[in-house]
């Protein structure tokens, strides 16, 4: 039986979809019914793992975590976040953009 990957889908289009993913260096994502984990670039916390978790209260909880000796330790968490601080909450943690940069009002 396949996976339900609905509420893992929609965590990546929240965060940004392809755009969070080029900005950050994520991959090896994977996810269930009510997660998404992934391993992100090197960056300013440490943490190189972070798991995305939809919570009983209809918001986030997020642990980022790096692994030592085969073993995953957590680096910090952040509990009950909203749907629009999850890219805030990311870059807070990491130090990383979560977007490209926009050009506008360029005159010739």
């Amino acid at each position: 039986m396949a996976t339900d990957m609905t509420v893992a889908n929609e965590i990546l289009r929240q965060l940004g979809g392809q755009e969070f993913i080029r900005m950050t260096g994520a991959k090896s994502l994977t996810g269930d019914e009510r997660s998404l984990a992934m391993a992100i670039a090197r960056n300013a916390s440490g943490a190189t793992r972070l798991k995305i978790t939809l919570n009983e209260n209809d918001l986030y909880d997020l642990e980022f975590g790096r692994t030592y000796r085969h073993e995953l330790k957590l680096v910090e968490a952040h509990g009950n976040v909203h749907v629009e601080d999850l890219r805030a909450t990311f870059s807070s943690v990491t130090g990383m953009d979560t977007r490209l940069p926009r050009i506008v009002g360029i005159n010739a």
